[in-house]
């Protein structure tokens, strides 16, 4: 299991930020259109505010939700604003899951007046930690070719290098932290290799096809995570759930579709 360090500064009203300071990029799959897969996006980031600061607490979140239209080709085809958050303290699971769970009951209800979707069935949720191998599924970096691939089977890997491009949606925020000028593909690389690895792996049927949704994290274990159990089978209400994050850990949501 890797235990990486990722330092990750948030700026919030003019002030800096760090210590217990995270961030989670996530993406709960609501459904299909005709523009794609429509998404609920939580862009969150746990702050840490210096010890004696009015308000102090050391799960303190803020952060925006959106829906967001993915087409096959990763391409974001449309987004639509759905809530905001601001200083809520995360400090149980009960307050975790009315929230999150108040924030995905409101995403579905836009979702099904704005779009005609076909909803996502939900089939196993499994938590890897911070690993590059889950329940089969492998993460893996060839180094002679620079390319970044998932594989879903013994036969079948899917390149994910998209995740190398600096005008990617997903892992943009996590690579321009470690560049300090603008880097190509090669320097990309060496970034992810270094500091993603799998935290979460959702599995969900689309028609005759099988999405798999993951989150890639990285931080310092030093401190543990929380300990979640896996589901071999949910519900579609049961879709939105807290991601385990490390202390100074900084992860995002992927998909792949097959």
């Amino acid at each position: 299991m890797k235990t990486l360090i990722t330092f990750f500064f948030i700026i919030f009203t003019s002030k800096l930020l760090a210590c217990n300071a995270a961030s989670q990029k996530r993406l709960f799959p609501i459904g299909q259109c005709p523009k794609g897969i429509v998404f609920l996006e939580l862009d969150l980031y746990r702050l840490d505010l210096e010890y004696g600061t009015p308000g102090y607490n050391r799960n303190l979140w803020s952060g925006i939700s959106n829906l967001r239209v993915f087409d096959f080709s990763y391409k974001l085809t449309e987004t639509v604003f759905v809530d905001s958050l601001k200083r809520i303290v995360f400090n149980s699971e009960q307050v975790k899951n009315k929230y999150l769970d108040s924030i995905f009951n409101k995403s579905v209800e836009i979702a099904k007046n704005k779009f005609e979707i076909t909803t996502v069935e939900n089939q196993s949720l499994y938590f890897c930690e911070f690993n590059d191998t889950c329940q089969n599924y492998i993460l893996s970096f060839n180094e002679k070719s620079k390319k970044i691939n998932f594989k879903v089977s013994e036969s079948k890997s899917i390149d994910i290098s998209i995740l190398l491009k600096n005008d990617n949606w997903f892992s943009k925020d996590l690579i321009e932290y470690y560049n300090e000028v603008q880097g190509g593909e090669i320097q990309n690389f060496e970034i992810l290799k270094a500091n993603i690895s799998i935290s979460s792996l959702r599995s969900f049927k689309m028609g005759n096809k099988t999405l798999l949704v993951f989150n890639l994290g990285s931080g310092n274990n030093q401190f543990g995570y929380e300990n979640l159990s896996n589901k071999e089978k949910w519900t579609f209400e049961e879709s939105i759930f807290y991601e385990p994050t490390l202390h100074h850990g900084h992860g995002f949501d992927f998909f792949v579709i097959f």
